[in-house]
């Protein structure tokens, strides 16, 4: 065992859902099981998840204000020295409504280590946007300026943050795995295709939080796509997919028998639904990249996926042919491509292994964890 500590400071954790609570769980545990001593401070939740065999140590706070941080400050030092304080930030994680400049404050002040992930970074300046959300993106940016600065190691999710962060601060790119099972049983996979299709039908899906500025693409492509041929089924899979299910089959209540939502799985189930997919849609209005968790859990299935470029997407993408990409902002290029990809089995087979190496040369877990240890 190395000497030392980990200590994660994250705004979620499981059983909070989220991203960043799945990311760091991934990270923290796998840490702890190659003999790493693990500590995790996080936000209370209601419900405790089901005690599980763990070596991550988790400690709840009410929240990241003064007294808890009084309090925090008073558990590291407790700790076995040197404390590597590995902060997984996004601005509103930490409370205050994005705005916790104290807490920004603290880290610097830290005698510990820091080494901060940025999954985002800031809230973007737009000059047509209301004056409460450019004061937001002002303080957001000194936030980001004063956390980096204080940190011996600063780490972005995609090349993209590096630009919203001070040019004197040097960032490496640690890539985000996929928060589900990554290999399945042929016949647990099977099962899953008997209960949402029959034979001859193609298997179209989706896995999301099924937000505003994701399910309007939804709400176009997926009836495109099943008005065009009646051998399609969707399944809606994640956080809100029955209540995105119950609002579209209202608008199209034609295609309800087609049109399956399954809720929260649990990861291993998750994983069957996507690997029982023919092709999965997953579009973003600022293009794919390697923050995107949701694709990740189809990139490692090897899923033919049909997704968006945008000012976020990475060249990598394109080069590897590891997905199909189409312009944002085009829900009938969206189903067009699905479609045609549905149409040639070859290319299918090709773009989904393509999918599954990019995954494994770029975004698996091991990666990351040789990025935090090197």
């Amino acid at each position: 065992m190395s000497a030392g500590t980990w200590a994660f400071l994250t705004g979620e954790y499981p059983p909070q859902t989220g991203g960043v609570a799945d990311y760091t769980h991934q990270v923290a545990e796998a840490l702890a099981q190659s003999g790493e001593a693990v500590h995790v401070w996080t936000r209370g939740c209601e419900r405790d998840r089901e005690q599980i065999a763990s070596l991550v140590t988790v400690h709840r706070l009410p929240a990241f204000d003064g007294a808890s941080l009084s309090v925090l400050g008073d558990d590291l030092r407790r700790l076995p020295k040197p404390v590597r304080l590995a902060v997984q930030y996004v601005p509103h994680a930490f409370g205050w409504n994005g705005m916790n400049v104290p807490f920004c404050r603290w880290l610097a002040r830290q005698p510990h280590s820091v080494w901060v992930t940025f999954h985002e970074v800031r809230v973007a300046f737009r000059w047509n946007q209301p004056l409460r959300y450019n004061l937001l993106a002002f303080v957001t940016d000194w936030m980001a300026s004063i956390v980096a600065r204080a940190a011996e190691r600063v780490y972005v999710t995609i090349p993209a943050w590096e630009q919203s962060l001070p040019s004197d601060v040097r960032c490496r790119v640690v890539p985000v795995p996929s928060n589900c099972a990554t290999q399945v049983d042929p016949a647990h996979v099977a099962a899953v295709r008997r209960k949402l299709t029959v034979e001859g039908e193609a298997l179209i899906g989706h896995f999301g939080t099924y937000g505003a500025l994701i399910s309007p693409y939804l709400t176009s492509a997926i009836p495109a796509l099943l008005n065009r041929n009646d051998c399609r089924r969707v399944v809606l899979l994640g956080n809100g997919s029955k209540r995105f299910a119950t609002d579209l089959v209202r608008d199209c209540p034609d295609h309800e028998r087609r049109i399956h939502a399954t809720g929260s799985l649990l990861p291993y189930e998750l994983a069957c639904h996507l690997a029982a997919c023919d092709v999965v849609l997953q579009p973003y209005p600022d293009g794919v990249s390697g923050r995107r968790g949701t694709l990740m859990s189809s990139l490692a299935l090897g899923r033919p996926i049909v997704t968006t470029s945008g000012h976020l997407t990475e060249s990598f993408w394109r080069e590897a042919n590891a997905v199909v990409l189409v312009p944002a902002g085009s829900a009938n290029e969206l189903a067009g491509a699905v479609e045609d990809l549905l149409s040639d089995r070859s290319h299918c087979r090709q773009i989904g292994a393509n999918a599954s190496e990019l995954y494994r040369q770029k975004f698996a877990l091991q990666h990351t964890i040789e990025a935090l240890r090197s």
